[in-house]
């Protein structure tokens, strides 16, 4: 579920910079914990590209990033 308020600021890609998973907030499950990551452990990835994620050495998070969701984006962009 994408969020307004600051940090997130309608970004749909969401790292948490303690466990360097990224987070899909279109498909966020349960199991992501998103509202437990400090505030400060949240990083943004701007105008939802994942790619900026990984090439900062962000691994997929298992539950809201599917190999499935992964292809429909890159695909896409």
């Amino acid at each position: 579920m994408l969020r307004k308020y600051g940090p997130f600021n309608l970004e749909r890609f969401v790292g948490d910079t303690n466990t360097m998973k990224v987070h899909d907030l279109n498909n966020e499950k349960n199991e992501c914990g998103i509202d437990f990551i400090d505030l400060e452990s949240i990083k943004t990835f701007a105008r939802d590209r994942l790619k900026t994620a990984e090439d900062n050495h962000f691994g997929h998070c298992p539950h809201c990033i599917s190999a499935e969701s992964y292809e429909k984006h890159i695909n896409y962009n």
